[in-house]
């Protein structure tokens, strides 16, 4: 794999100092992004995320063009015209200089018919960083490993009280008599995905309980790459999948044209 790295293609590797932040602590903040074969899509929110979160952390950060960046990374790796998934990543490599970004490209092929079986996660998620899309993401890769493991594609997490928060990597969106609410909760990433789907149709943030799971007709899984897929189950509760509202927010999430 091509990708750059301080204003070069480079192959493969990045070398991160031993002692630096990176590292040692996992620092640094990353993006997902769908490039739809002509452009990557919904990148000034993308980027807006990105920025917003260096300076609330207060990491010194390198600015580069992002969008011819990643052309070149796209057309270099001889994935032009294909869709592909687009990762940029800022990893703190010293702390007393800025982070330089790292943009890489891979073959990403969706599955629009996928339906979802998400379980539970047993531990409680509470931190600032929720709200960022961290390197450090250990809760939510051994949240998912231990999903996978149990045959699901997925995982809830929760915070201590029990309340939802949303998936491994993707906000959760529940409907019921018509109307469409999301969790309210200072512990979650604000989703891109989550964003544009509220413009479209309109949806309530409220506390959402696992035992309120019942009450609901349909729960969807929103993030940048996979659009909006149905969950048919998540723990021991069964819901029927509404394709007409996924295939609706797919394509404004991840449009192909």
């Amino acid at each position: 794999m091509l990708f750059s790295y301080r204003n070069e293609l480079r192959r493969d590797l990045i070398g991160l100092p031993v002692a630096g932040p990176a590292f040692r602590f996992g620092c640094g903040i990353f993006e997902t992004i769908f490039f739809n074969g002509s452009r990557p899509c919904h990148l000034d929110e993308h980027v807006g995320r990105l920025v917003n979160s260096l300076r609330e952390l207060e990491i010194a950060f390198q600015e580069i063009d992002f969008a011819e960046t990643i052309e070149g990374v796209v057309k270099a790796n001889g994935l032009w015209g294909q869709t592909v998934r687009v990762n940029i990543f800022y990893p703190v490599a010293d702390e007393d200089a800025p982070a330089w970004p790292v943009v890489a490209a891979a073959a990403y092929l969706p599955a629009p018919k996928k339906i979802y079986r998400l379980d539970i996660s047993p531990g409680p998620r509470e931190s600032a960083l929720c709200c960022h899309k961290t390197h450090n993401r250990m809760d939510h890769f051994l949240s998912l490993r231990r999903a996978r493991q149990a045959g699901c594609d997925e995982v809830v997490l929760l915070d201590r009280d029990g309340f939802v928060l949303e998936a491994s990597g993707s906000s959760l969106l529940f409907a019921r008599d018509g109307a469409f609410m999301t969790p309210s909760s200072p512990w979650k990433l604000p989703g891109i995905a989550q964003r544009i789907a509220q413009r479209a149709i309109g949806m309530d943030q409220k506390p959402i309980h696992l035992t309120d799971l019942a009450g609901f007709d349909h729960v969807y899984l929103l993030n940048s790459l996979i659009g909006a897929r149905p969950a048919g189950r998540i723990g021991k509760w069964d819901f029927p999948v509404d394709w007409a509202t996924c295939d609706a927010l797919s394509r404004l999430i991840v449009p192909l044209d």
